[in-house]
Parts: C-alpha cells; sequence; structure tokens
C-alpha cells in the first residue's frame, strides 16, 4: 500500500529519532511504501495543501490530522499566489518533500508564539484576531479537504488534532479514537513530534486498527 502522512509537528519526521514515528512504525511493520508531507508548525491551511499535493500523487491511503487555531500565513514577498503548497516554506531541520526544491515563493507558516512579532502582526493579534472566527473559518478549510476526498474516493483516516469545536460526526467512521489515538493528546517525549518512541509504537497500533476497521487492507500494494 502506498500512504502519505500530512500534518503538523505531530505529524513530522524527526532526524533524531529515525525509523521511530508511528507512521514509520507501519511503514516497517508492513512494508508498505510512504511519504511524508508533514510540518511543524503548520496551520489547517497549510495542511489542507499538503493534502491536496497527496492526492496528485495517488495514494492507496492518506493519514492526517489537524492542527490548532493559532496559526496563519504570512507573505514574505510580493510573489503572487498561484503555487499551492510550493508558496510554503519547509524549515530545513525537518522533512524535506519533493515540492520544497521547487518552491517559488516565500512565504511561512507558523504558530503565533513562533511568528517574529512584527508590528502588523501585533496589532493584527491584539486588535483582529478572534479565536473562535477563526476556528471556524478552519473548520471549513478541513471540511472541504474531506468533501474532497469523499467525492474522489481516496481512502483517508485522520484526527481532528487541535482544531475542536464544530461536529464532526460526519466524518465520524474515519476519525480515528480521539482518546487514544490523538498524537495532540501524547505529549511525553522531546522529539519534534512531542512523544516518546514507545507511545509511537501504541499510536501505530491505533491506527492500524482503524485501517483494518475500514477494510483497507485490501487495497495494500506491496
Amino acid at each position: 500500500m502506498k500512504f502519505i502522512c500530512c500534518g503538523d509537528s505531530f505529524f513530522s519526521l524527526d532526524p533524531n529519532f529515525p525509523n521511530t514515528h508511528f507512521t514509520e512504525v507501519l511503514r516497517d511493520k508492513h512494508n508498505w511504501q510512504y511519504k511524508n508531507f508533514a510540518k511543524l508548525g503548520a496551520s489547517n491551511f497549510m495542511i489542507a495543501l499538503q493534502i491536496d499535493y497527496a492526492i496528485k500523487n495517488k495514494p492507496d491511503l492518506i493519514v492526517f490530522g489537524f492542527s490548532s487555531v493559532d496559526r496563519m500565513e504570512i507573505p514574505i514577498s510580493n510573489y503572487q499566489y498561484p503555487e499551492g503548497i510550493k508558496n510554503i516554506v519547509y524549515e530545513s531541520h525537518t522533512v524535506k518533500p519533493l515540492f520544497y526544491e521547487e518552491q517559488k515563493t516565500k512565504t511561512i507558516s507558523q504558530s503565533f508564539p513562533n511568528i517574529e512579532k512584527t508590528e502588523a502582526i501585533k496589532l493584527y493579534i491584539s486588535e483582529l484576531y478572534d479565536s473562535e472566527l477563526k476556528r471556524q473559518q478552519d473548520f471549513y478549510i478541513a471540511s472541504s479537504i474531506l468533501y474532497k476526498l469523499d467525492k474522489l474516493k481516496i481512502p483517508y483516516i485522520f484526527t481532528r488534532g487541535g482544531l475542536s469545536g464544530p461536529d464532526w460526526s460526519e466524518w465520524a467512521e474515519n476519525e480515528i479514537d480521539v482518546k487514544r489515538g490523538n498524537p495532540w493528546r501524547w505529549t511525553d517525549g522531546t522529539p519534534v513530534y512531542h512523544s516518546s518512541p514507545e507511545t509511537q509504537i501504541k499510536l501505530s497500533d491505533v491506527w492500524f486498527s482503524k485501517i483494518e476497521e475500514l477494510n483497507l487492507i485490501s487495497n495494500i500494494k506491496v
């Protein structure tokens, strides 16, 4: 099976802890083809771009998690925006998908605490930012990509991650158990993905159980 992982830091690989992320554990345990497009600090908009790019790679399965609402894109050049994922800067110390080498613009995606505090950003956060409005906007972004996957009949499993609030019942079948399998709930380690390699093994079992539950094993292509 060819599967692709998308998301934020909880889904990102750590070069200091190779082959320990739960998606790498799944790859090695079941001998699956694998790509990872996740990025530290990714916004839900950026995660939607990752999934859009993953779709173009024609996977048998996409696994992903959404992020929190305190993240945004900041243009840092005058380049226009026609290039989707290629517009977004990936940190040099994390995984570098193919599109990293094809970047054409300068846009960063970061959480608010990590953004350089320019006056414009300070004013936006203090005077204009509304977390509940942003939550609804991000939910619409998330639901649009879920609808797209359903329409294209591309198998997927996901977690709402840090994007709580609105009703997710429409996609309950494809959602990982919030209490056991949401990586956002596990912060017991120092790797980029925030939890210990031991916890990652447990997460891999939860996610594989969902793959079995949805009868996706029949689609495996070794």
